[in-house]
Formats: structure tokens, sequence, C-alpha cells
């Protein structure tokens, strides 16, 4: 079943990722290294790229705090083989890092969330075809009609065509080793990557996104993290970060829903996120319909027995340590 209007026209160009049909999955890591917020943040982010090596097939790297006294490094991969995600997590230098032994100078906090994403529950929306977002730096983009209505985004997903993927009335629950702990997710629950990249944009608008989006943005992602109705998990706002810690001018929002159901209702109905989509269109109307912002997400279910998902010592407030 569709959630297509009839006749439906869409007013601009929205693009989606398509996948090779010999693609049934991919795996999505975000390893978060915990460090003082007074730490160089370069060193360490030199140390975990030669940790990881040349294995994943994309990474990008951001930063974010959760208080003014530390600073999360995440290190977001992809890996288009699992194959390859396999031979890497079981590798003896992977395993030992994870396990808490490393050669990374300082003590820090390690967060470790993996999922295999299948591909048939995955959806993604870009505003260009740019090929240099997520997914798309290996994996062709389209042009897409399922856009600007709402239930776009579960239209997006293959496998919604025949499943409705109904969210759990179980919390998240946790196990715990002698230095860990295991975060498990409750079934169909929802993970979403959203991203502006204002790389491309002029002084000019840049100052509108920073006067007129980043506030009602931020509105939004605080009510998520404090709304314990809103069936969200966790979410963090992020700064993408080069290899040498310097901010980028991309801006993404990391977060886990309940359900599929629970994203899309606030998506659809609350005020903050309302004031979000009616704020981007008030900036578009003050250049003419025009702009150099590329906005892009990626959506996919998830279940826990596809996750692994840990914290080594991290603070309690912490990714989704801060439900549990």
């Amino acid at each position: 079943m569709t959630n297509m209007p009839e006749n439906h026209k869409t007013t601009h160009d929205s693009y989606t990722a398509v996948f090779p049909l010999d693609i049934e999955s991919i795996m999505f890591i975000q390893m978060g290294i915990q460090i003082p917020s007074s730490t160089d943040t370069s060193p360490v982010i030199s140390q975990v790229n030669a940790l990881i090596d040349k294995y994943p097939t994309h990474i990008d790297t951001a930063i974010h705090s959760e208080d003014k006294d530390t600073v999360n490094v995440l290190f977001l991969c992809y890996f288009k083989d699992i194959k390859v995600y396999d031979e890497w997590r079981n590798s003896p230098k992977i395993m030992t890092f994870l396990n808490g032994n490393h050669t990374i100078s300082g003590r820090f906090g390690l967060s470790f969330e993996a999922f295999r994403i299948f591909i048939d529950e995955f959806e993604t929306t870009h505003s260009s075809n740019s090929q240099r977002d997520g997914v798309s730096h290996f994996t062709p983009l389209e042009v897409s009609k399922k856009h600007e209505y709402w239930g776009a985004m579960r239209d997006r997903i293959p496998a919604s065509v025949h499943q409705s993927f109904p969210g759990s009335n179980k919390k998240i629950t946790v196990s715990t080793t002698e230095d860990k702990t295991f975060v498990h997710l409750p079934k169909n629950s929802c993970f979403i990557r959203t991203v502006q990249d204002l790389t491309d944009v002029s002084a000019e608008e840049k100052k509108l996104y920073e006067e007129m989006i980043r506030p009602v943005l931020h509105r939004g992602v605080q009510h998520l993290a404090t709304d314990s109705n809103s069936g969200c998990l966790a979410i963090k706002g992020v700064e993408e970060v080069n290899t040498a810690g310097d901010k980028k001018d991309i801006h993404s929002v990391l977060a886990y829903f309940q359900s599929l159901d629970h994203l899309e209702q606030w998506s659809k109905s609350h005020k903050t996120h309302l004031s979000i989509y009616g704020t981007y269109f008030k900036l578009l109307k003050e250049q003419e319909n025009k702009t150099s912002i590329r906005l892009w997400h990626e959506v996919c279910l998830l279940d826990d027995d596809r996750t692994e998902i840990f914290y080594l010592r991290c603070k309690s407030n912490t990714g989704l340590l801060r439900n549990v």
C-alpha cells in the first residue's frame, strides 16, 4: 500500500540510493571515543583512523558533546561487504581494541553501535545528486517521486509494500560484563541519520541558516531528547570534521526511535518538526526558491539480532545509556 496521493507531482527533484541486486545488506557502525573536553582531538582521529585501516568502504568523522566536561569523537563507518566487516571486526587488533586494550594515548570511554542494514528495510533521500553523502559514496542515486508528501519515507522502504513494521512495547534492555554494558533494542526500532551540508553555501545563506534553521532544529532535538513520550530512544547533534579535527560545515542529527511509527508521528504532527519544515520553506522564499544547502537522510529498521551495541567506561548519559 502506498501513501502517495493520486496524481502527485513534485516541485523539486529528490534522489534516492539504488543498490545492485547482489547487495542484500550493508554494515554501519558508530564508534565513539569519549575524552576530556580539554583533549586535542586530532591525535585521536589519526590514531583511530590508523587502527580502522582501509576496511570500511567509507568513513565520516564527527564530534559532539553531551556535557561540558567531555567530547565524543565519532567514526561513522560504512561497509558494503559484510564479509569484509566480519574480517575487520574479528581481526586481532580490533578485538583487542574493543576489549579495552589499546595503544591510543590517554584514558577514554568507548562506544560501539553496529548494525547490519538490510537494503529492503532501508531508505535514503537526497536533495542533490552529488554522490558524496553516506551510502552514495558507493552506490548510485536516482530521481524519486516518493517525496513531498507525508508517508514518503515509509514508501521509500522497499519492504513496506508487504510489511508494516509494527513497533514493540518492550523497552531497551541491557546486559553487562565486567567492563561493558550491552544495549538490546526492541524489535522494529529504527535509526535515522539526517544531514544539513553547508559546504557550498554563500556567507549570506549561511547567515540565514544560522538565524532561521539552526534554532528550530535545536528545539526539535531538545524536545526528542527530553520527552519520554516521543518514542525517541537516543538523539545527538554532531558536527562533522576532517582528519585534523577541523569542522566541515556539515551538521548531522543521529537518532534512534522505538518504531518507524514514532518517527513518522513526530515528523508529521509535532510542532517542533513542523516548525523545522516550515522554516526551511521560509528560507527558500527568502532566496527565490533557490538554495545551496544540501539535505539528505538515511533511515533503517533495526532488530536486536543484527545489532551489536555496547559502551565501555562511558559516562551514564552517553548515547542509548541515557534511557537505560
